[in-house]
């Protein structure tokens, strides 16, 4: 950014808020774009599951269910991944994938539990997450690396609204079920593309039609961020944790 260079970054955005913020200011400081790379926004299925809800297909959500699953990272060169100082364990380098998404799907809850525990990263390697939001809603997340091999990497996500539930696998296929309460499903065909080439070519797009990112602003991936850590806090408090007025003002 201080060489004036327009900047995609992979994600976690930072492992702590400090430096979110030193990196919003520095974007700010050099008029250089700044985008987190939260791959899973733009996901073909991810993306098929957050048109049909905001399209109201399956009326009011009730709840979602959001599931990041893998054997322990190996192939990082020379193990960062496995060095939590570095990577933020799995809490911040995997589960923060759907930190972002729930986030981004159902906004910032009130307030979130959660438990979890250490893993050959040193940090947090497993977590599950209950957001509780004002209106009743609620999410639950679990995310972790600490799954023998060879367990399978798995992405899933099912949404549930009060008319209809929207449901996806990697494991199952490519397709998102759309289940309406009739005896068929709804089968739902979405693009063979990757959340990593979508998410480039959006960013290279705005670059060159000279306009600002309107998907994964810095203020929304810094919020992951905090939630994740706030996640963490949970954790090791045992204890329920309240979302901070300030980063609802933040948004």
């Amino acid at each position: 950014l201080q060489a004036g260079k327009h900047v995609l970054c992979e994600k976690p955005m930072a492992l702590t808020l400090a430096d979110c913020d030193r990196m919003i200011a520095a974007a700010e400081e050099a008029e250089r774009t700044l985008m987190i790379a939260q791959c899973v926004r733009f996901w073909p299925q991810y993306e098929a599951i957050q048109q049909r809800v905001d399209d109201g297909r399956i009326g009011p959500v009730r709840f979602a269910s959001l599931r990041r699953l893998a054997s322990p990272p190996d192939y990082s060169s020379g193990g960062w991944l496995m060095d939590a100082s570095q990577s933020g364990g799995a809490l911040l380098d995997l589960h923060v994938h759907d930190v972002d998404f729930a986030q981004h799907l159902l906004g910032l809850p009130a307030k979130l539990t959660a438990r979890g525990c250490r893993g050959p990263s040193g940090g947090i390697d497993h977590v599950v997450a209950t957001y509780g939001y004002p209106d009743g809603r609620y999410a639950v997340l679990e995310g972790g690396w600490v799954y023998h091999s060879p367990w399978p990497f798995e992405m899933a996500i099912t949404v549930v609204g009060e008319t209809g539930t929207l449901d996806w696998s990697m494991q199952r296929g490519p397709e998102v079920c759309f289940y309406q309460g009739t005896n068929e499903v709804e089968k739902i065909a979405v693009s063979d593309e990757t959340g990593w080439t979508r998410e480039l070519d959006y960013f290279i797009e705005c670059l060159r039609e000279e306009r600002a990112p309107e998907r994964c602003l810095p203020s929304s991936s810094r919020a992951s961020i905090a939630l994740a850590l706030l996640e963490r806090k949970s954790i090791e408090n045992g204890t329920r944790v309240r979302v901070p007025a300030e980063l609802h003002a933040a948004m």
